[in-house]
């Protein structure tokens, strides 16, 4: 199991293509994205596609939208401007999703709800 974590595209498709590229040629076998799929590059609805094509784990980054996030990568689920906790498995892996996205903000923020959220987690699922 050979796996290319991707991130901060940041949509620019090009610089996508060229990594799907080089990870095929390397014979990855997985993928996860963690975050920043769009932002401020010209092709967002590609970068967009291209990532939900690959089927892969995808946590949110400080320049994802919420609701954009939700309407791509989760949309059996109720829409909702709500931060997202999230933690599953994929493979060996257990991927934790924790949602510290202000809206209007680069940086971001954990409450204590979310940090409390966390500390279940991760003691329910020690490894």
């Amino acid at each position: 199991m050979k796996y290319a974590i991707i991130a901060d595209i940041h949509a620019n498709w090009e610089g996508l293509q060229t990594v799907l590229a080089d990870a095929q040629a390397n014979k990855v076998t997985h993928y996860a994205c963690l975050g920043d799929v769009v932002g401020y590059g010209p092709n967002p609805v590609e970068c967009l596609e291209t990532i939900r094509a690959l089927n892969c784990p995808v946590v949110m980054g400080n320049h994802d939208d919420r609701s954009v996030y939700r309407s791509v990568f989760h949309p059996d689920g109720p829409p909702s401007p709500d931060p997202l906790y999230r933690a599953f498995d994929h493979g060996p892996w257990r991927f934790i999703l924790l949602d510290s996205h202000v809206p209007g903000k680069v940086e971001g923020r954990v409450d204590t709800a979310q940090l409390a959220w966390l500390d279940a987690e991760l003691a329910a699922h020690p490894r």
